[in-house]
């Protein structure tokens, strides 16, 4: 039995400011506009212009645009 290792580098949490993502596959586009902490990020969602706290490791999981 084989397990697959992900080898892809994920991005330091502050290479993730600027950086715009989608809330999964069809959801709505959100941009990282600063670091909270080091577990979570200040995004500004783009349909609202909302800023709000969203957990880095969510951010990581989210597709990039």
């Amino acid at each position: 039995m084989s397990t697959k290792t992900d080898t892809r580098q994920r991005p330091a949490p502050q290479a993730l400011v600027g950086t715009v993502h989608r809330f999964g596959e069809n959801g709505v586009l959100y941009e990282v506009v600063r670091l909270i902490d080091d577990t979570s990020a200040g995004i500004r969602v783009s349909e609202t212009e909302e800023e709000t706290a969203y957990p880095i490791a969510d951010i990581l999981q989210d597709p990039a645009e």
